[in-house]
C-alpha cells in the first residue's frame, strides 16, 4: 500500500508516496514510523488535483504542521509540457500551474514531474 523512497539523500530523511490511500489517512502512520515527508500522488480520484479545494489544503497544511511532516506533490506520468499538440499542450500547462498553485498553498517542497512523454511515441532502438 506504501511506495518508500528517500526524499533528501544527504540528510538521510525518509518518506514515501501516497498512493493507494488519502493523505489525510496516513500522517499517523508516518508519525508512527519516524517518517518525514510524504509526497502525494496526483493520479486516483481521491487525490486528483480537483480535490484540493480551499478547505482540504487548509486541513492538510494543518496536519503537516501537527504531525511535522513535510508535503510535495507528484504529477501523473501522462503530464507533458512539451507536446506536439497546441491544445494538448496548453492544457497540460495550466495543470501544472495549479499543481504549483497548491504545493504553495500546502507549503509543499516541492512538485514532481516527468516530462516529454508522449503516447504513441516508439523509442528507436540503439542498434542499427
Amino acid at each position: 500500500y506504501y511506495h518508500f523512497c528517500i526524499v533528501h539523500l544527504m540528510d538521510l530523511v525518509f518518506g514515501f508516496d501516497v498512493v493507494r490511500k488519502s493523505v489525510e489517512e496516513c500522517f499517523g502512520y508516518a508519525a508512527e514510523y519516524g517518517l518525514a515527508h510524504l509526497e502525494i500522488d496526483l493520479i486516483r480520484g481521491h487525490s486528483f488535483i480537483e480535490t484540493f479545494d480551499a478547505e482540504r489544503i487548509n486541513k492538510l497544511r494543518g496536519l503537516s504542521e501537527q504531525f511535522g511532516i513535510s508535503l510535495s506533490l507528484h504529477t501523473p506520468f501522462t503530464i507533458n509540457p512539451s507536446d506536439k499538440i497546441l491544445t494538448i499542450r496548453d492544457a497540460n500547462i495550466a495543470y501544472l500551474k495549479r499543481c504549483v498553485s497548491v504545493a504553495h498553498e500546502l507549503n509543499a517542497t516541492h512538485v514532481t514531474t516527468h516530462v516529454g512523454y508522449c503516447l504513441g511515441v516508439i523509442r528507436l532502438s540503439s542498434s542499427k
